[in-house]
C-alpha cells in the first residue's frame, strides 16, 4: 500500500480545519474498557453475550474500485480502499500547539481535557481524511483496539443509550457482510459546534482475520457521502 502522510506543518493545518468541521472523532468512538493482555490491548465486546447463529456466507472478495486505493490497518490485518484523493492524517501532528487551540471546542463539547481528547485521537490505528471542501473533509478513524467478539445485533435503542455521550440520533442498525465475516453499521448523527450544523456519522464494528472484531467511524458533513463511504468499505474489506 502507497503511504500518503502529511507533512507536520500540513498535518497541524488539516487538524484545524477538520476541527472546524467538526471531525477528528468529533462522532465518538465511545470506546469500552481496555485491558492490556501479552498480545496487546483487547477491549470487552460491545455486546458481551453473542446468540450462536449459522455461519454467515462471505461476500465476494472485492478488486480495488477504480478512481481508489487502498488502506491498511495493520494491527487488524485488513484493509479497504478509500478514494484516491484522501489522505493519511499524521497522528502525531496533535501535539502541536495551533492543533490543539483548534481542537479544543471538540473536547470541551465532549467533556474532556484537550490532554484527555489528544490522547484518544493517538490512540487510533489511523485517521484518513478526504479533502477539504468549503472548510470541511471527511474522516475514518480506526481504533487500534479490538474487541473478543462481535456479539448480537444490537437494537435501535440499544446503540442509542451506547452513544448517549455524543449526544448522537441513531437512523438505523443494519447488519452487513464482508468478505471476511459479519458485522453491523450504526448511522447516526451529532450536533455540529456552529450553529444548526449537523455531522452524520456511522459506527461500523467489523471482523479482523484473527476472528476477533473492530471499530471503525465514519463522519461526514452529507448523508449521501457518509452512506457511500460505509458501502465502499463494507464492500472492499479484505485481509491486507
Amino acid at each position: 500500500m502507497r503511504s500518503f502522510p502529511l507533512t507536520r506543518m500540513a498535518a497541524a493545518l488539516a487538524a484545524t480545519a477538520l476541527a472546524a468541521s467538526v471531525l477528528l472523532t468529533g462522532c465518538g468512538l465511545n470506546r469500552p474498557a481496555a485491558s492490556e493482555t501479552p498480545t496487546g490491548i483487547v477491549v470487552s465486546p460491545i455486546v458481551t453475550e453473542a446468540t450462536p447463529s449459522a455461519t454467515a456466507s462471505l461476500a465476494p472478495v472485492a478488486d480495488l474500485p477504480a478512481g481508489h486505493k487502498w488502506v491498511a490497518t495493520a494491527g487488524h490485518g485488513v484493509k479497504f480502499a478509500v478514494p484516491e484523493a484522501w489522505s493519511m492524517v499524521d497522528l502525531s501532528s496533535f501535539s502541536d500547539p495551533a492543533a490543539k487551540e483548534a481542537l479544543k471546542p471538540i473536547a470541551e463539547r465532549l467533556g474532556k481535557t484537550i490532554d484527555e481528547y489528544i490522547a484518544e485521537l493517538t490512540a487510533n490505528d489511523l485517521m484518513i481524511a478526504g479533502p477539504e471542501v468549503n472548510g470541511y473533509a471527511s474522516l475514518i478513524s480506526v481504533p487500534k483496539e479490538e474487541a473478543q467478539s462481535l456479539g448480537d445485533l444490537p437494537t435501535q435503542e440499544q446503540a442509542q443509550a451506547a452513544l448517549a455521550s455524543v449526544q448522537a440520533t441513531v437512523t438505523a442498525v443494519t447488519p452487513v457482510t464482508t468478505a471476511l465475516g459479519p458485522g453491523h453499521v450504526i448511522a447516526y448523527s451529532t450536533p455540529g459546534t456552529a450553529a444548526g450544523s449537523t455531522v452524520y456519522c456511522a459506527r461500523l464494528e467489523l471482523p479482523t482475520v484473527k476472528n476477533t472484531a473492530f471499530l471503525m467511524v465514519i463522519e461526514s458533513n452529507a448523508v449521501a457521502d457518509r452512506d457511500s463511504l460505509v458501502t465502499g468499505v463494507v464492500t472492499t474489506l479484505q485481509k491486507a
